[in-house]
């Protein structure tokens, strides 16, 4: 395998090296696209050994576990592949159906099942949402979302859905309002699933490749254990899902049609007022069109795209703003407002993730500014304080923190059940199935890190056809997502909504390892050669 891994890199290289000596501007593109893969497949290594490692319980153990797993898929996708893919699209939808309805199922059941009292800021903003049915806005709240201002466009989706339950006797102050509030979450989970599945489809044009994905989602425990709790997290992932098929449609689209560049645009913002970070998705589609752009692409269309796709999203950023501005009350903001370097901050030093020593500080000083210039030198400070070598291994520590939990911080959202089902026991610490899925998800996450770390490596070499080359968007948003945390307040339950985003990828490299020496047919993907 080490030996398979250095053959790839090497030749990769290589590569590189004949596109550098040929001139012009699409070898430049090509060199940025191949060097982009293999840093990225190295970081995912690092990852990977990095985390097997640290990691508190038997690391190797979760490792032999994960590579199991991935080669009974292989060997189950290898063969049944050949037997979906020849299925009529009609009875193909079938299927799909099937396990789609099964999968929704259990996301309802378990989500139900394991409801949790809701602590932290999703405690805060359930608690909120009586006011804003109310008054149509927050009163005795009003200057948490001045200080959590990323948590606005959470509660008004929440305000929203509540609103439309309130037809049918359902309030979040009552005992069916966390029931509503789970059910809501398990759908957009499987929502964006579905739209996962079918970028999928887009990426490798195969139903086989849609039904793995679909099936791997089914097996995938981190989404269940986070199905209770309906948090942005969770509820921007169609959004983001939608985001992703918006541009690749876009990309197969005749005519590189603007019409799907701006519903991109728009999609993203919608995702970053629920989750912030999800805005590394519109830099990295901005970032594809000058790395790996479309073959029949002409500069014109390309600027039309990368301006409709920015003009939505500021556009619409400019209309959220002026919207806030009337919608909540200001008066006290120099008193009570963080300045966004506080997050930053958090980041910069122990394990980057919240610090009350920041916070409170930061409450000490008489005005905006000057909290701002604190946290400014303190950043500048704790990064001085350590040597190149030492921030780099501060960074790679947190990357190592947040991409290497199985559970992405699950338990310690689980710890207080609302109802004593097995489901509810089951997941907490002490229990009997507490370890067994620890190990599980553990093995999931290896597995998913090497197998996109493989899959870089093979877009390297991979010709046009190849959809772990058209995956470039997917990839950069993962690395862009890894690249923002390593700076920002992190923690494992940060990067779970890029969790689908990294099964996605390994999907595919999963399907092409499986089926490598299968003869498929040739299809022109829009990526530089």
């Amino acid at each position: 395998m080490v030996y398979w891994l250095q053959m790839q890199l090497r030749n990769g290289g290589r590569g590189v090296l004949r596109e550098l000596r040929a001139g012009g501007t699409a070898p430049v593109q090509g060199v940025l696209f191949k060097a982009f893969h293999g840093v990225f497949a190295l970081l995912l290594l690092f990852l990977v050994v990095a985390g097997v490692a640290s990691w508190q319980y038997n690391g190797p153990a979760a490792l032999v576990a994960g590579l199991v797993l991935g080669l009974m898929l292989a060997l189950g996708y290898r063969l049944a592949a050949p037997l979906v893919d020849a299925l009529p699209a009609g009875r193909f939808r079938l299927v799909m159906a099937g396990v789609a309805a099964a999968y929704l199922a259990l996301l309802l059941v378990l989500g139900n099942a394991m409801a949790e009292v809701l602590i932290s800021d999703m405690g805060v903003v359930y608690d909120t949402l009586a006011e804003f049915l109310a008054y149509g806005h927050p009163v005795q709240n009003n200057d948490y979302y001045i200080i959590c201002n990323n948590n606005l466009g959470l509660a008004l989706v929440l305000y929203g859905f509540y609103a439309l339950a309130g037809w049918f006797g359902i309030r979040p102050d009552a005992g069916a309002g966390i029931t509503a509030g789970i059910c809501l979450n398990c759908v957009c989970i499987f929502v964006a699933m579905l739209l996962f599945s079918y970028a999928a489809r887009l990426l490798a044009s195969k139903q086989s490749v849609q039904l793995l994905f679909l099936c791997c989602a089914a097996l995938f425990a981190p989404l269940y254990l986070w199905s209770p709790y309906f948090y942005s997290d969770t509820l921007c992932l169609p959004w983001l899902a939608g985001a992703l098929v918006l541009y690749l449609r876009w990309q197969q689209s005749p005519g590189l049609s603007p019409g799907w560049a701006l519903a991109f645009g728009g999609a993203v913002f919608v995702g970053y007022a629920i989750k912030g970070s999800v805005v590394v998705v519109l830099v990295a589609g901005l970032l594809v069109l000058l790395v790996a752009p479309p073959k029949a692409a002409t500069r014109t269309r390309l600027a039309g795209a990368a301006a409709a796709m920015l003009f939505t999203f500021v556009g619409l950023w400019g209309g959220y703003q002026a919207f806030q501005a009337q919608y909540l009350d200001w008066a006290d903001r120099e008193a009570v407002c963080f300045p966004t370097e506080l997050w930053l901050c958090y980041g910069s030093h122990g394990e980057g993730d919240y610090a009350d020593e920041d916070a409170n500080d930061c409450r000490l000083q008489p005005t905006l500014d000057a909290r701002q210039a604190l946290m400014r030198q303190r950043i500048a400070e704790n990064y001085a304080a350590r040597t190149p070598v030492g921030n780099l291994d501060f960074i790679l520590h947190k990357a190592v923190r947040t991409w290497g939990d199985g559970e992405y911080g699950a338990p310690e959202y689980l710890a207080a059940p609302l109802r004593p089902t097995f489901a509810a026991r089951f997941v907490l610490y002490g229990q009997p199935g507490f370890m067994p899925l620890l190990y599980y998800c553990q093995a999931w996450q290896y597995l998913l890190l090497a197998l996109n770390a493989v899959g870089a490596l093979l877009a390297l070499r991979g010709g046009a056809a190849s959809p772990l080359r058209a995956a470039f968007l997917p990839r950069l948003a993962l690395f862009g997502a890894i690249f923002f945390f390593s700076f920002w307040e992190t923690k494992p339950r940060y990067a779970l909504h890029f969790a689908p985003v990294l099964l996605l990828c390994g999907v595919l490299a999963l399907a092409q390892l499986a089926t490598r020496r299968q003869k498929a047919p040739a299809k022109e993907f829009a990526v530089v050669r």
